[in-house]
């Protein structure tokens, strides 16, 4: 992996014609960093080539993804700074659970993995605490009852 500008100067002062193309790589991760790298090339190393042929250098298409919020535990704010950073319009729906803490991404609409395109909307769930329920008009917190469901005293039948 030579550097594309070197690569390039060095062939057009041969006399050859020189363009760059973007090739998918299978880790991006591993070229990150190295977007300037030559990886491959169109012509087999060792071939012979006169003034006016054309040479194409291929470097690494890199480009972002999502990452797995669920599988990474990230929070609502994590993905609410991501969302700025890759110009992406959050749209947050939240649930209850206590399978796991408030404010963890439950979910995403946007599989790990895939490119980040600025300007879509990217769908999350976020838990939220599960609210204890209220207490309804009939309840008895205090045990005193209301008159309803009691014993009644029946008196005798004249």
């Amino acid at each position: 992996g030579e550097h594309y500008i070197s690569v390039r100067t060095a062939l057009t002062m041969l006399g050859l014609e020189v363009r760059e193309e973007k090739q998918d790589v299978e880790n991006i991760a591993e070229y990150r960093g190295q977007e300037d790298i030559v990886i491959a090339q169109s012509v087999a190393p060792g071939t012979m080539l006169k003034p006016g042929d054309e040479i194409i250098l291929y470097l690494p298409n890199i480009y972002e993804v999502y990452p797995d919020m669920v599988e990474e535990e990230w929070t609502l704010s994590d993905a609410e700074i991501f969302a700025e950073d890759y110009g992406v319009i959050l749209d947050v729906t939240y649930e209850e659970t206590d399978q796991v803490p408030p404010n963890r991404v439950m979910s995403q609409n946007r599989s790990a993995g895939t490119r980040i395109v600025a300007g879509v909307t990217f769908r999350i769930t976020v838990s939220k605490e599960v609210e204890p329920d209220e207490p309804e008009e009939n309840d008895d917190p205090n045990g005193e009852g209301n008159g309803e469901n009691e014993w009644l005293e029946l008196s005798p039948k004249r």
